[in-house]
């Protein structure tokens, strides 16, 4: 978040203060660009939260850094949870040209540092996409995981919360995975 808010001051001239930063990060919920884009709101900088993505937020990138990579990896699994890579095909190959060969490179280098799983199903993907995710996963052993990306319906309205339909043996792995989930207390 923090890198995020630099840029928005330097490129942009958009100042966060630090206080709301730490007030942000010290919250209960989880701290990225959709809470970002609310404070924008808050500020009067935009009208909305999709103005603040369109305007601002969805043109930053941030680079993906391996030690990052590590750290978070890391964070999950001593809060006892499992580190999956969320939404893999919108943050390489559509969004950065990645091939399916380079995505599977980072997927193999990810799992060197510990991640357990990728997110295969996804709001945004289709079939073809999902199927082609789901043979990555099982080739490098890992899990597979699913999710709408939804962050509220003011982020991106047309995502639902459960929106998203699993098949086959993969439902039965996520029941699983859920089940041993409850049974560690997570």
């Amino acid at each position: 978040m923090g890198e995020t808010v630099d840029i928005l001051r330097d490129r942009f001239g958009i100042k966060i203060s630090q206080s709301k930063v730490e007030s942000l990060i010290n919250s209960k919920t989880s701290v990225g660009r959709p809470e970002i884009a609310r404070e924008m709101v808050n500020m009067g900088v935009v009208k909305s939260i999709k103005e603040a993505f369109d305007k601002y937020l969805a043109n930053i990138k941030l680079p993906n850094i391996k030690t990052a990579a590590q750290t978070a990896i890391n964070i999950v699994k001593q809060a006892g949870g499992l580190s999956v890579f969320a939404h893999p095909w919108f943050d390489t190959i559509k969004d950065r040209e990645f091939s399916w060969e380079q995505l599977e490179s980072l997927i193999r280098e990810l799992k060197a540092l510990g991640l357990d799983g990728i997110e295969c199903y996804h709001s945004g993907h289709s079939r073809e996409v999902a199927k082609k995710l789901i043979e990555i996963a099982e080739r490098n052993n890992l899990l597979i995981s699913a999710g709408s990306d939804f962050h509220g319906e003011e982020v991106i309205p047309s995502i639902k919360l459960g929106t998203v339909s699993v098949e086959g043996d993969s439902a039965s792995c996520l029941q699983k995975i859920s089940v041993l989930s409850r049974l560690i207390g997570n």
